[in-house]
């Protein structure tokens, strides 16, 4: 990757308390020679309290959001998210092994900008993403790179 491609690569919050959904989901990227920073937060509470913490300059430019998750749900992160003004711009894609008419529905009146039936794989991630402005899929030549077209912190 060319340092250009390096500073543009996305940053992305899993948030995902499912260990061997994190791990497919590494595997995934890994196999499918997808690029971008992965950060990983177990549950709910723990990205909130990240969140309330950061700057700026730590925001992801996209959060892959379990909906099922202990202590804090994620419809309850989702609700957080649109509610504190620094954070209602970043793009969030709920993540859930449900296909219920009502999960998706739910999840899209709070806020999420799409909704993926897990097992995650790269078609899905990139339908998932298309949607959103401020992120594109750039082929390079070892594989694809998910990069920011934008600060989203600057926003």
């Amino acid at each position: 990757m060319t340092p250009s491609q390096l500073q543009n690569q996305a940053k992305v919050f899993l948030v995902e308390d499912s260990q061997s959904d994190i791990v497919l989901t590494k595997a995934m990227m890994k196999t499918r020679r997808i690029h971008f920073h992965m950060d990983v937060f177990r549950d709910g509470s723990e990205i909130i309290s990240f969140l309330e913490n950061a700057t700026d300059d730590k925001y992801p430019d996209l959060i892959l959001l379990d909906y099922n998750l202990p202590k804090v749900s994620g419809a309850q992160v989702l609700e957080f998210l649109r509610s504190a003004p620094t954070l209602a711009h970043i793009p969030v894609v709920i993540c859930s092994g449900s296909e219920a008419d009502d999960d998706l529905s739910n999840a899209l009146q709070l806020g999420a900008s799409a909704y993926m039936v897990k097992p995650l794989d790269e078609h899905k991630l990139e339908d998932a993403t298309s949607v959103i402005s401020t992120l594109e899929f750039v082929q390079i030549d070892n594989g694809w790179l998910l990069q920011s077209t934008e600060s989203v912190a600057a926003h």
